[in-house]
């Protein structure tokens, strides 16, 4: 029955409306929401580190979790995802926003022109530019994912443009997040400047040479980077450490699935 009324919504482009409704939200804060909770966590981690932020990026925006904490901070955000389920979503969710939050239906890499965006299903986190990533996927037993992961045949074509050019859009931010399903690489490879802080997220094994790649590209474009790992909402390390040492730990670590967080 649910589900039958949520694809009846979902026909009508009520059920994101709704769903991000001033009544919805004041139930998910009485009933504390996992939602809510998560938001709660978020909002104090970034606030242990960054000292301030007056612009973030929200490069992989996805159902804009990171884009609310960040809004709630007194943050200008640039929402940034190349879904067209995603983007309906976040113009419904920040609606009343609109100010301070601009949200592109776009995707981010190493030059600006189009791309082939693989399609797991409308609004899925596993939607992804990267083939190897889909190919990851669907080789992958139930184990990791809890469920078998197939793509759709086609893919869609989408625009790309970089991070410096987003820049020279909006301002240098204080703090950029990249979530791309694999695709991090690239993106980083958009950026030809320094920024205080970014983030993206590495999956181990499987992505461990992306990972020193991505640590080499930030050293190079500042050599005083140094890097912490986050993991639910943590910082793994007391302090910062440089790229060799976080290489040494990803070598050797149980972790699977964590962000790194780039000061430069």
């Amino acid at each position: 029955m649910k589900r039958r009324i949520k694809l009846y919504l979902q026909r009508l482009g009520l059920y994101d409306r709704l769903r991000f409704s001033s009544a919805m939200n004041f139930y998910k804060r009485i009933t504390h929401h996992p939602e809510i909770i998560l938001h709660k966590r978020e909002l104090e981690f970034y606030q242990s580190f960054l000292p301030s932020s007056s612009l973030f990026f929200d490069i992989g925006a996805h159902h804009g979790f990171k884009s609310a904490v960040f809004l709630e901070m007194g943050t200008t955000v640039v929402a940034c995802d190349p879904d067209p389920s995603n983007i309906n979503l976040l113009k419904n969710k920040f609606r009343k926003q609109t100010s301070r939050i601009h949200i592109r239906e776009i995707a981010l890499g190493a030059k600006e022109g189009t791309a082939s965006f693989l399609i797991h299903h409308p609004g899925s986190a596993f939607n992804t530019l990267n083939p190897y990533w889909k190919e990851l996927l669907e080789s992958d037993k139930i184990d990791r994912w809890n469920e078998k992961i197939e793509f759709e045949k086609d893919s869609i074509t989408v625009p790309v443009t970089t991070l410096d050019t987003l820049i020279k859009q909006y301002g240098l931010p204080d703090f950029i997040k990249i979530d791309a399903e694999g695709y991090e690489k690239q993106i980083l490879e958009g950026l030809t400047q320094k920024v205080p802080y970014l983030s993206f997220e590495c999956l181990l094994p499987e992505f461990i040479e992306p990972l020193k790649d991505c640590l080499y590209y930030l050293k190079k474009l500042s050599p005083a980077a140094s890097f912490n790992i986050s993991v639910e909402e943590k910082l793994l390390f007391p302090s910062f450490l440089n790229a060799a040492e976080i290489e040494t730990w990803a070598a050797n670590t149980s972790i699977s699935h964590f962000e790194v967080i780039a000061a430069l």
